[in-house]
């Protein structure tokens, strides 16, 4: 178990050190999700099944071509 002690800023942010992000799995930028469990707060990785999904298929790039020019194709 690792135990951080971090100093609330005056804007109601905390520092969460590099090691816990890591062994989460996290990046800067990525999305997490705060549980308040009584006088606690869990924070949990949402990870984007989607992007989970990249590079699972593989497309020439004719067939990525047309799909990403189709009309239903909506990028994120």
């Amino acid at each position: 178990m690792n135990i951080v002690y971090e100093k609330i800023k005056p804007t109601g942010e905390i520092r969460i050190p590099k090691s816990i992000l890591a062994k989460l799995g996290l990046k800067s930028g990525e999305k997490v999700r705060l549980k308040l469990t009584g006088k606690k707060v869990l924070i949990e990785p949402i990870k984007d099944p989607i992007k989970a999904l990249r590079g699972m298929l593989k497309l020439d790039k004719k067939t990525a071509k047309e799909i990403i020019e189709s009309p239903e194709f909506e990028p994120t």
